[in-house]
């Protein structure tokens, strides 16, 4: 009999590379670029997901999304992306890896949950990217938290 393919995810969630601060006070169509690299050149990991916390300073509708990004590292290691990801600028649209649907109704000062589907990453440097899609600024101290896991599948069964 054949073997199955299993999932083997990590078994620990990894800071994504934001601060608790990076998100406050944030417009709706906003980009937020992680401050540090996730290194996946020797791990070679291939799939990723993401959980997600974040306060709200307005109340989200039906349609209140986040988008994730993955940031390669260009060939000369010194930017991110396309270049243009920063702030009011949206970046390249085949960057986003995943999107997010948060609930509806969730109202100024209270938190979004979340966690993403699994979605593949690349085998080098890169950094990620929270295009915030929420409909409404983020709350003046938005308490961010976004960490990742990481999985690959075990061809052992």
């Amino acid at each position: 009999m054949a073997n199955l393919e299993k999932w083997a995810p990590s078994v620990s969630w990894t800071t994504c590379g934001f601060t608790a601060s990076n998100f406050d006070s944030r417009a709706s169509g906003q980009l937020v670029v992680a401050t540090s690299d996730v290194d996946n050149s020797s791990n070679k990991d291939r799939y990723c997901r993401i959980k997600f916390k974040l306060e709200v300073g307005g109340t989200t509708t039906v349609g209140s999304t986040l988008a994730f990004l993955v940031m390669n590292y260009d060939a000369d290691n010194s930017i991110y992306g396309d270049n243009s990801a920063t702030g009011d600028t949206n970046p390249a649209a085949h960057q986003v890896k995943v999107t997010a649907q948060v609930k509806n109704g969730i109202t100024s000062g209270n938190a979004v949950y979340g966690t993403t589907e699994w979605f593949e990453i690349p085998p080098s440097v890169f950094r990620f990217g929270v295009l915030q899609l929420l409909g409404s600024t983020t709350d003046a101290s938005a308490n961010a938290t976004f960490k990742y896991e990481t999985a690959n599948i075990d061809l052992n069964g």
